[in-house]
């Protein structure tokens, strides 16, 4: 059974600022008005809040709410294509631009070669679009994107 934790205000301030420092978002203010949960899997969830808040006993119960976030072993956060798109329009920095071919090739779930840019988590956005957080080692570009939900046509 894994068990669901509501993050306290404490925790919630550390994921804030780990936010700030990955992706230049300054104003997260409307985050707060959401409660964040996290499981054993260090996996994080986004749900409205509620005035008596339930606990979470039901058996075999691995997620509530929208998933937004994954905390690595390194400490740093890899949003997912949800997170990313609520947290892409605040973001400042590690936000990298796709062009159609590499778009097409994220939404197949492909790895790619990129261009020089620092290794860590970024944001990967197409026109106004965010379409999810992908990991940068040594100029290549690592998918994130679960199997269902890749494309095997892309239309244009």
């Amino acid at each position: 059974m894994l068990k669901l934790q509501i993050i306290n205000s404490k925790e919630l301030k550390v994921l804030l600022i780990k936010l700030q420092k990955q992706f230049g978002v300054e104003d997260t203010s409307f985050l707060k008005e959401y409660m964040f949960i996290k499981n054993q899997k260090k996996k994080i969830f986004i749900s409205t809040k509620v005035d008596k808040i339930p606990k979470f006993k039901i058996p075999r119960l691995e997620k509530v709410g929208l998933y937004f976030a994954t905390i690595n072993k390194d400490d740093s956060l890899r949003l997912s294509l949800e997170g990313s798109q609520i947290i892409g329009k605040c973001a400042t920095h590690n936000i990298f631009e796709l062009d159609h071919s590499q778009a097409e090739n994220w939404l197949k779930g492909l790895d790619f070669d990129i261009p020089e840019l620092d290794d860590g988590y970024h944001l990967l956005k197409y026109k106004d679009d965010f379409l999810g957080c992908g990991l940068i080692r040594l100029n290549k570009l690592y998918n994130f994107l679960p199997k269902n939900r890749r494309l095997r046509v892309l239309y244009d």
